[in-house]
């Protein structure tokens, strides 16, 4: 069952499809010229440069993808329910926003077919060739880019086991985008995640700390690609009710402590060094 799920031919197209034509964009278009040059050594080192964030940010991937998800969350949405009630902090959450994100379930298929493609293919490509892009670059945020997403979950692992937030199209009873896009992805995507961690959105919360970043670097088609990534991306997972309006604000908050925090410790290590 596992497997069967997990393998979906239409969805790994587009996932390899769509991450190919963007390493193609973002080689030819933002990735730093002296990276051509690169010898294999000079690769080599960069990655033993910035192994302990590479191991991390691993690690990290690997225990949201098969602790957090498969064991953690479900005792810990258990032992919640069991204390405030189903969907107590969902409630909470609607409560604020009314019928705003349901509002926004109004699909007409080219804006869904957009937004579909930044949540499943630029979000996903974003995961991986921005940290690869900062650890060849070589920069002065580097080191901030790397511990970036580590740091963010970290922070957001409470808030998932905890102050757990069903998605709107789940809590709300709504047809799924993704599933009109491209039926049967719901049972391949859950199996990495679950329907209630929306709180803070690290759909948000990625695109636009590495928006962040960037300020840092001088490279100016970078700083537009991820300006765009982080409107695009934040307007997909409203529009598609995947997250609350709150879930997004709290992401672009989560973003900017997580910013703010990796800048003070870099300063404290330069100043000690």
């Amino acid at each position: 069952m596992f497997g069967e799920r997990m393998f979906n031919p239409p969805l790994i197209a587009i996932l390899m499809i769509g991450n190919v034509a963007l390493l193609l964009f973002g080689l030819k278009f933002l990735m730093p010229k002296k990276v051509f040059s690169y010898s294999p050594q000079d690769i080599f080192g960069l990655l033993n440069k910035y192994r302990a964030g590479i191991i991390v940010s691993v690690s990290i991937l690997l225990f949201h993808g098969f602790v957090e998800v498969f064991l953690l969350d479900g005792m810990a949405t258990e032992w919640i329910n069991s204390i405030v009630g189903e969907d107590y902090f969902t409630q909470i959450l609607y409560s604020i926003e009314g019928d705003l994100a349901h509002s926004s379930a109004q699909w007409n298929t080219p804006m869904l077919y957009i937004f579909f493609g930044a949540y499943a293919v630029v979000y996903p490509f974003l995961l991986w060739f921005m940290p690869t892009y900062f650890v060849l670059e070589d920069g002065d945020a580097s080191n901030m880019a790397i511990f970036m997403y580590p740091t963010m979950y970290a922070i957001q692992l409470p808030f998932m086991l905890f102050f757990p937030v069903t998605n709107v199209y789940k809590y709300l009873e709504l047809e799924s985008a993704l599933e009109l896009v491209l039926p049967g992805y719901e049972s391949s995507y859950y199996l990495f995640t679950t329907v209630n961690n929306c709180f803070p959105s690290l759909h948000v919360a990625f695109p636009f700390s590495v928006m962040l970043i960037s300020s840092y670097s001088e490279n100016r088609r970078l700083k537009w690609f991820t300006a765009a990534c982080v409107v695009l991306i934040a307007f997909a997972v409203f529009y598609l009710s995947i997250h609350w309006l709150l879930d997004v604000i709290g992401g672009i908050a989560l973003a900017v402590f997580t910013f703010i925090l990796l800048r003070w410790i870099t300063k404290r290590k330069s100043i000690g060094s």
